[in-house]
């Protein structure tokens, strides 16, 4: 029997020690501060509302992995000039590595293409996290932003990060504060990467709802709210016998 060998991930960081003190982590293991209020909230409320958190919402925070800072960075803005800022960091970067931390794209790179929010600098911040990569040939990591963080200061670009065409992981941040001081401290979670397949072709079906659709998707809504725990175990185990007695009710 020969068994697929899984996808695999490999980052390492050119200042030795950030990979103790503040590595890439799996994203189930990070803790966001205002996801431990909605569960508060919903051991206290439930019994009398019946709310619960969104599965697609939490499910989507669990998936891939989450990077942060290497060190504490202070970005200072003027409202009088959305298109600079300066920046500074408490320590000297040449006691640890030979290249810039913070860097920048200018407006003609892409703001003066793509529609920014209007609380949004022209300019965008790039953070050197030195961190270098490589993956088995299978994948290519999405690059996104924090989906829900704890903070309203910046968003990381989206893209796709594929080790064929370059190994750095350099995160692309448009910055929300346009007047003021920021500081940045080092662990702030900074993008998340998702693994996602290389080449992957998929067939697209745009279809006309059948009796089955119907039955199924009025099951679901059942077998998941009928009672005050949200059972997705009982869904996936109702949802084969379902499919199973259609199916051979067709032959």
């Amino acid at each position: 029997m020969f068994f697929k060998k899984r996808p695999w991930v490999r980052f390492f960081n050119l200042v030795p020690g950030v990979e103790i003190a503040h590595p890439i982590v799996p994203a189930n293991e990070h803790k966001y501060s205002w996801l431990s209020e909605v569960a508060k909230d919903f051991r206290d409320n439930q019994k009398n509302t019946g709310t619960h958190r969104c599965p697609g919402i939490v499910d989507f925070l669990h998936r891939g992995f989450i990077v942060t800072a290497p060190f504490d960075f202070t970005i200072l803005t003027n409202r009088n000039d959305n298109e600079n800022f300066e920046w500074a960091t408490a320590v000297n970067m040449k006691n640890f590595i030979d290249a810039p931390y913070i860097g920048r794209l200018t407006k003609e790179t892409l703001s003066n293409f793509v529609p920014f929010r209007n609380d949004t600098l022209k300019t965008i911040i790039k953070v050197n996290t030195f961190w270098r990569y490589s993956s088995s040939d299978d994948i290519v990591l999405l690059q996104m932003p924090i989906p829900y963080p704890d903070h309203n200061i910046f968003t990381a670009c989206t893209g796709i990060i594929d080790p064929d065409k370059y190994l750095e992981l350099i995160v692309q941040l448009q910055w929300h504060k346009l007047d003021g001081q920021y500081t940045i401290k080092a662990g702030t979670p900074l993008c998340q990467l998702i693994p996602i397949p290389k080449k992957l072709a998929v067939e697209l079906i745009v279809d006309r709802l059948t009796p089955e659709d119907e039955y199924l998707s009025r099951a679901h809504k059942y077998l998941v709210t009928h009672s005050y725990k949200r059972n997705l175990t009982l869904w996936k185990n109702c949802c084969k016998i379902i499919l199973d007695k259609l199916r051979k009710n067709k032959k």
